[in-house]
């Protein structure tokens, strides 16, 4: 999370028993940084920013796992912000996706530009590649990339591929089965003034 950033959570126990959450924060390359213990009564809600959940600096927490014990169901969503508040998006909290996934790319024509963050939900080391295809669904270009058990990947398409990409969606693979990620994609605006997001979409 950069330093001009902030970052939320909403959540909500959809349950009807008391459930006890743990939070753990996790830094560059997957360490473990802090755990943080809530409880939520039936139906009850927490609404923070990160800051005011963990005493470790929000710059250093790269990604939030989200446990609910005794699998009582939660909803909710993340929110960024700058702090002037010109900037904001935000999206739904789901659980971590099987690969392949999707996201779509913003053209690189236009005055947006497209960014993509993802975090190996495994317990064990993910191989994974990014795959960027054009209009026609013909392969553009490709990135391997290794992840660490809960590492964070944050990058723009413009960083991965190149400025000549001229991409119209990724995907994410593995040939690993089972290998599960979870992540987001943003949609920004070169000027900096807008900003629009979504969560990756499994097959």
């Amino acid at each position: 999370m950069a330093n001009d950033w902030v970052t939320s959570l909403a959540l909500m126990n959809c349950g009807d028993n008391v459930t006890k959450l743990t939070l753990n924060a996790y830094g560059e390359g997957g360490g473990l940084l802090e755990t943080s213990n809530q409880e939520l009564k039936a139906h009850q809600n927490f609404v923070k920013v990160l800051s005011h959940v963990f005493s470790t600096s929000p710059a250093q927490i790269k990604s939030v796992e989200i446990v609910s014990n005794g699998n009582v169901p939660l909803c909710g969503f993340s929110l960024y912000a700058t702090f002037d508040e010109n900037r904001l998006s935000g999206q739904p909290l789901i659980s971590p996706n099987t690969l392949p996934i999707y996201a779509p790319c913003a053209d690189p024509s236009s005055d947006w530009a497209t960014g993509i963050g993802i975090t190996n939900t495994g317990g064990e080391q993910a191989n994974v590649r990014l795959v960027l295809f054009d209009e026609s669904g013909e392969e553009i270009s490709d990135k391997p990339l290794q992840l660490a058990p809960h590492e964070h990947y944050a990058a723009t398409v413009e960083k991965i591929f190149g400025p000549n990409g001229g991409g119209k969606y990724m995907k994410i693979e593995s040939d690993d089965p089972g290998t599960t990620v979870s992540g987001i994609y943003v949609l920004g605006s070169i000027s900096g003034t807008k900003l629009i997001g979504g969560v990756f979409k499994g097959e």
